[in-house]
């Protein structure tokens, strides 16, 4: 059956209200409560779906898990573990997530963090000797909790679907459109900017997290800084990035800060704690040659860690 003009804007209107969080995280926009009201966190519904989403995430990031660790290798170390999953409940219990947390810690040469749905979160190795503070650790949890409190897989598993049939429906509407109509094409740019959607939103509910935690988001700011900092190598990456422009992000956080998080006298920048956890995890897996850093760290798109 042929697709008609009124279908394919239906579609794209659909995968439109599919978009994470709309004008979260926008300074040119004002905050609605309970977005910015940080005594509603725990209480905010960030993304409503039937049971069977739910159920489905579960089912499908046990599999997703299960086949990711059969192909990388998983740090099994009590004290590592423990001080990790502590920090990863903390953040939580703090946050919106609905989902149980559970955190892993892949011995990868990657400097990586990514979700699988149902609440896995993964770090690797080489990505968490590269942090310098406790606060450094809180940014990149928070970070991953928004995204399972965001249900960021189901709703771009959601959109894929919706935007590969858009993609279809404007090939058939417009079958004389130019190269940058052809099919793929439309759901490749759509995609990006839904995927930079998803990363203001995890900035912006993350920092929430990370204040509500006891950490003081000035930290937040500088570990966006100095962790996604972009390789100056390879500049024009950056229009292909799943992350909005860093100058972008810091100016978006600040204002969030300045507007939303009322000063306090105290906060946690970093514990002995984390001392111990970053000295036992170089001795699991010693650190690299000082004179090879590594790259910046990336989110891999849950898609693509999905075919791993």
């Amino acid at each position: 059956m042929r697709l008609t003009s009124k279908t394919l804007l239906w579609l794209i209107a659909l995968a439109m209200y599919l978009y994470p969080s709309a004008g979260f995280g926008h300074s040119s926009r004002k905050c609605s409560k309970p977005a910015c009201d940080l005594n509603a966190i725990g209480h905010r519904r960030l993304f409503k779906a039937g049971v069977n989403w739910y159920s489905y995430e579960k089912e499908m990031g046990e599999k997703l898990s299960v086949a990711l660790e059969h192909q990388a290798e998983i740090v099994k170390d009590d004290q590592v573990t423990a001080y990790l999953t502590r920090m990863a409940q903390h953040i939580a219990e703090n946050s919106d997530a609905d989902t149980p947390v559970t955190v892993h810690i892949l011995r990868l040469t990657g400097v990586t963090t990514f979700t699988l749905p149902g609440g896995h979160v993964y770090l690797t190795t080489r990505l968490l000797l590269q942090l310098q503070t406790e606060a450094d650790l809180a940014t990149i949890l928070a970070r991953d909790v928004a995204h399972v409190a965001l249900h960021s897989f189901a709703r771009e598993q959601a959109r894929a679907s919706l935007l590969a049939m858009s993609d279809v429906a404007l090939a058939q509407v417009r079958p004389d459109a130019n190269s940058l109509s052809t099919p793929g094409m439309v759901a490749g740019f759509e995609d990006l900017k839904f995927q930079r959607e998803d990363e203001r939103a995890a900035d912006y509910f993350g920092v929430q997290y990370f204040y509500k935690a006891g950490y003081d988001p000035e930290c937040f700011l500088k570990a966006i800084r100095r962790l996604w900092q972009p390789a100056p190598a390879k500049p024009q990456l950056a229009a292909l990035s799943p992350f909005p422009p860093l100058t972008e992000r810091l100016k978006t956080l600040q204002k969030e800060i300045d507007d939303f998080l009322p000063k306090r006298p105290a906060a946690v920048v970093s514990t002995p704690q984390f001392d111990q956890f970053i000295q036992r995890l170089q001795q699991i897996d010693p650190p690299q040659d000082a004179s090879q850093p590594d790259a910046p760290p990336k989110l891999i798109r849950h898609d693509a860690a999905a075919d791993q």
